[in-house]
């Protein structure tokens, strides 16, 4: 019964969304929870299936399990899971945006795209770059892009094979220092983007300083994007969403404030809610969308984004 959900699921995915990246959550040895979507002839339904499997296991901690503070070791090894393995066709865009089709996808990022002023011939830098899918959406239609990042978790491999025909740079390096970057490349990007990233960080401290790292990778008239952050002020209500969000790390918009004034290179910084930032009622229409991809507006109330020039 597994075997034949799961294979209706893979088929669900591919027919519909036209999804074909390679990642895969594993996990030796633990449980494999996951809602399949049984397609027949005039009726879907969901069904929640739980079973045991030694060889393919999608890691999904239990509420009582993420009420903690995690250490950037135990995310790491979480990530490293995440690049482990390259078998399952399973849509990881982002945190949370999993079930959103590419082409959606790629309309909202490039909402992104258009408010950092992306341009041909732009070089693109990513903090926190992961399997590559944020960097890969966010320069996709702009031609001769030169694209870095870095990355402490293995996927990084992910992403090198996803640029590997393209004019890019990509390290395994801890984003709070790059240190790992070659010098030569400091000041050389005109845009520096993290996107649902900064969670990770331990604290404020460690937040402030991979921000610094990001401003010091942008050249004098460059602009920075912090995407996806969560907002302190809605945390009681993103725990109880969101369980594991517990172990995040919340940071309060005068926090920007105070990092902006101690870093002279920033200008003219911004804060958008996300509900702000993706869903706009002139580009779905003049409707308003209440949701994307069965994302509620909730959702986007408890996260922003954050916008700043670079002298």
């Amino acid at each position: 019964v597994y075997s034949a959900l799961s294979i209706s699921n893979t088929i669900c995915v591919h027919k519909f969304f036209h999804v074909d990246d390679p990642v895969l959550v594993q996990n030796t040895n633990a449980v494999f929870a996951h809602m399949s979507l049984a397609v027949w002839p005039g009726l879907a339904m969901y069904i929640y299936t739980v079973t045991t499997t030694s060889q393919i296991q999608f890691k999904r901690a239990s509420a009582d399990s993420c009420r903690r503070n995690k250490t950037v070791d135990e995310y790491k090894e979480y990530f490293d899971h995440l690049g482990s393995m390259q078998t399952l066709h399973i849509p990881i865009f982002a945190s949370g945006y999993n079930q959103m089709p590419p082409q959606e996808w790629k309309h909202v990022v490039s909402r992104i795209g258009r408010r950092l002023g992306i341009r041909n011939g732009d070089y693109l830098w990513e903090s926190g770059i992961g399997a590559g899918v944020f960097l890969a959406a966010l320069s996709s239609g702009f031609s001769n892009v030169t694209l870095g990042g870095a990355d402490t978790s293995n996927l990084v491999n992910l992403a090198r094979e996803r640029f590997k025909d393209e004019r890019t740079a990509i390290y395994v390096s801890d984003i709070r220092n790059l240190s790992a970057v070659p010098h030569r490349l400091l000041a050389t990007f005109d845009k520096a983007v993290a996107f649902s990233v900064f969670q990770y960080l331990p604290s404020t401290e460690d937040a402030a300083s991979a921000a610094n790292a990001m401003v010091a990778m942008t050249k004098p008239g460059g602009r920075l994007f912090i995407g996806n952050v969560y907002d302190q002020s809605s945390k009681n209500v993103s725990e109880n969403l969101l369980p594991c969000s517990s172990g995040h790390l919340y940071l309060p918009k005068s926090f920007w404030h105070t990092w902006s004034t101690q870093n002279r290179r920033v200008q003219k910084l911004s804060i958008i809610q996300d509900r702000d930032l993706w869903a706009d009622r002139e580009e779905w229409g003049g409707v308003g969308r209440s949701d994307l991809w069965g994302y509620s507006n909730i959702f986007f109330s408890i996260r922003y984004s954050v916008f700043a020039d670079i002298l």
